[in-house]
């Protein structure tokens, strides 16, 4: 009230525009294996500490920059990747983009040294199914009327492929 004895009150509506501040990645593991699925979630904050609804993308570059994988979701949501087989193992980076804004986080990726084996028709089959290369002496043992130790240096990159004719290695025969 004045010396007149008039009062009056006023309000006024007005919205805060949520302005992005910080933007934070959550990687499920550190280390992975090629094959092994992890999980990203990524989540963006504005200057209240709220939470942004947004479109976010990954990427996942190797030690050259190079981009080896990439996905795109909303934030808080995870976002599950994996490597192929073969993945090379190393330090790799996840960097997560959204409302102009970027985070990055390394994690590497683990040395897996595997082979498969197969048989067709007299002949093995040795597959390099890792990531590393795989230099070993490699035992075929065959069972049967006479039994059979064979044993073969491998020296397969990732991928390769190598084959071993058993037909005049040993006597016609089950095994």
């Amino acid at each position: 009230n004045d010396s007149y004895g008039n009062s009056g009150s006023a309000s006024a509506e007005f919205e805060v525009l949520a302005v992005p501040k910080r933007i934070i990645n959550t990687v499920s593991s550190q280390s992975v294996k090629p094959e092994e699925p992890f999980a990203v979630s990524v989540l963006i904050y504005d200057q209240a500490s709220d939470l942004i609804d947004s479109d976010v993308q990954i990427t996942v570059t190797n030690s050259v920059g190079s981009a080896v994988l990439s996905a795109s979701n909303e934030t808080g949501t995870n976002i599950t990747i994996s490597f192929p087989t073969g993945q090379e193992p190393g330090i790799y980076t996840l960097t997560s983009s959204g409302k102009g804004l970027a985070a990055s986080n390394q994690f590497s990726v683990e040395e897996v040294e595997r082979i498969s084996v197969a048989f067709d028709n007299g002949i093995v089959v040795l597959k390099n199914t890792g990531n590393v290369e795989y230099a070993k002496t490699v035992n075929i043992s065959l069972a049967g009327e006479t039994s059979y130790v064979i044993l073969q240096d491998v020296d397969l990159k990732p991928g390769q492929v190598y084959e071993a004719d058993l037909t005049n290695a040993v006597s016609g025969g089950q095994y």
